[in-house]
């Protein structure tokens, strides 16, 4: 009966066996059932600690402490430094990057978009604004502030024309005419009857009314009007009834 399942068992996979070492220097191993005899064969490492290949190298590796072997090498965790300083890359976005203290290997780049800071003039004598990342050297033109316009002066002598000039950035308005200052009304001419006066730093003529000084009326009695004249110009005003 013993005998029955002891067949069945190893029948089953169930064998009874135990691992040992070939030798003391090898990492080879073997194992016998010791009912049905079945033997089988492995390699069974005794693996140290990961540990760097060299000191400028992230590339890990580790041995077998048995046998001396040597596992796959491969990439191990980088010690990163410190983010460098961000730079330009587009109209858009910054980007900045670091770098393996121990290797030298540079991590991916890291991009964001520009942060950008308050309008700020572009310079001392410009009115124009801009604002600039507060991370690289990138900027944005914002147009212009509102002038600081010093106070009206007249262009030439003899002329009613002025203008004021910035007095940040020396830009210059356009020139504008200012009030005349007038002087008294009075005839334009000897025989004329039109008002006119004149700008006393321009020159310029405004005209007004016509102010004739009429005299007495006169009845003419070949032609039965009624007939007055200008003192000033001559000029003849007919009525036919007053």
């Amino acid at each position: 009966m013993n005998q029955f399942f002891s067949e069945a068992a190893c029948a089953l996979g169930l064998h009874d066996w135990e691992w040992r070492y070939v030798t003391a220097d090898d990492c080879t191993q073997t194992r016998v059932c010791s009912r049905c005899h079945k033997d089988d064969r492995r390699i069974a490492h005794g693996w140290g600690a990961w540990q760097y290949q060299a000191r400028n190298s992230c590339m890990i590796e580790r041995f077998c402490e048995r046998c001396g072997a040597a596992d796959e090498p491969h990439q191990g965790k980088h010690e990163w430094g410190d983010w460098e300083q961000w730079r330009h890359v587009s109209d858009y976005a910054c980007a900045t990057k670091r770098r393996c203290t121990r290797c030298g290997t540079y991590d991916r780049i890291h991009e964001e978009p520009h942060d950008w800071g308050e309008a700020e003039y572009r310079s001392p004598n410009s009115c124009e604004l801009m604002r600039e990342c507060t991370r690289c050297d990138a900027y944005v033109l914002q147009g212009e502030a509102p002038h600081e316009w010093g106070e009206y002066y007249y262009r030439f002598q003899g002329s009613c024309e002025q203008e004021r000039v910035c007095q940040r950035c020396a830009a210059k308005e356009e020139p504008s005419i200012a009030p005349h200052q007038w002087g008294i009304w009075q005839y334009a001419s000897p025989n004329s009857c039109l008002y006119v006066r004149f700008c006393l730093r321009c020159n310029w003529r405004q005209e007004g009314d016509i102010v004739h000084k009429w005299g007495k009326w006169s009845y003419d009695d070949l032609n039965e009007i009624w007939i007055r004249e200008c003192q000033h110009c001559g000029e003849e005003q007919r009525e036919i009834d007053l």
